[in-house]
């Protein structure tokens, strides 16, 4: 199966849309609102950047599916079923923080075969196909050989009530450094070129939000495997840190322990579940 026609493609919009979002992003426009929750923001360069991704793949493959994370979902009859998210990192951009990306993915059925991040602010392409290594910029990537958690970067992108679990969050804060970056596709691009060496997040059918990363961490090498106790949730990183991070004995397995349900400030830990940087 030949993908690199559809990279080739899904690369050149990638870009473009990266022009707009640096457009809008520059001249300060963005017109900021929320989405069904106040904190999910969308912005006018949202909608922008999605119409270039959208049209140009519609054009050129009709019959393909397309699921966008604004305009949702088009139908197709082919099998083939293109994610977009045109701009991860929304709060960051809203912000004027220099963190987001633009992400693609293809799937057929339910197994990712071609992926693309573009981070405009660093000008950096991640790409990868199910039969090639990843790569960013046309340079094969790898994770980081790390094996241990207090050696190790870690990104976390996981609901509240699942980060201030105690047998978690002993993992977490035993690692070199934890950082909640705000942008999952940059995250997962980061794993795959070893800048860090370990991500933690949530299943939860946004495939426009995980798909293609984790397309690029498991062909730079690494896995992305569910954790232990938890379900929905997942780790992408190296195989010997992954297990490392379910196995050690100095902390509390993590399948052995009764979550509970705390209440701060007339807010249960499941009211905050959806609490995330987007």
């Amino acid at each position: 199966m030949d993908l690199n026609a559809e990279l080739r493609l899904a690369s050149d919009i990638a870009l473009r849309a990266g022009a707009v979002l640096v457009e809008h992003f520059d001249a300060g426009t963005l017109n900021t609102r929320s989405k069904s929750r106040r904190q999910d923001v969308v912005t006018d360069a949202d909608i922008a950047a999605e119409k270039v991704l959208v049209d140009a793949l519609a054009a050129a493959y009709p019959e393909d599916a397309i699921l966008a994370e604004e305009s949702g979902n088009r139908d197709g009859g082919s099998g083939r079923r293109w994610c977009i998210d045109p701009l991860d990192g929304t709060a960051n951009f809203a912000a004027g923080i220099p963190h987001w990306a633009v992400a693609l993915s293809l799937l057929i059925g339910d197994r990712p075969v071609l992926a693309v991040t573009f981070d405009p602010s660093r000008d950096e392409l991640f790409t990868a196909l199910y039969d090639g290594p990843a790569q960013l910029d046309g340079w094969k990537i790898s994770i980081a050989a790390t094996s241990a958690v207090q050696d190790a970067l870690v990104a976390s992108n996981l609901p509240y009530a699942a980060r201030t679990d105690p047998r978690i969050a002993c993992r977490m804060h035993s690692s070199r450094g934890l950082r909640e970056t705000g942008s999952m596709a940059l995250d997962l691009a980061w794993v795959a070129t070893g800048r860090l060496q370990l991500a933690a997040h949530e299943h939860n059918g946004k495939l426009w939000d995980y798909a293609g990363g984790e397309l690029l961490v498991t062909r730079a090498g690494g896995v992305v495997e569910p954790l232990a106790g938890f379900p929905g949730l997942v780790l992408a990183g190296g195989r010997e840190l992954v297990t490392s991070f379910h196995e050690s004995d100095e902390w509390p397995p993590l399948d052995q322990l009764t979550r509970t349900t705390r209440t701060t400030g007339g807010t249960t830990d499941e009211q905050r579940d959806d609490r995330r940087v987007v």
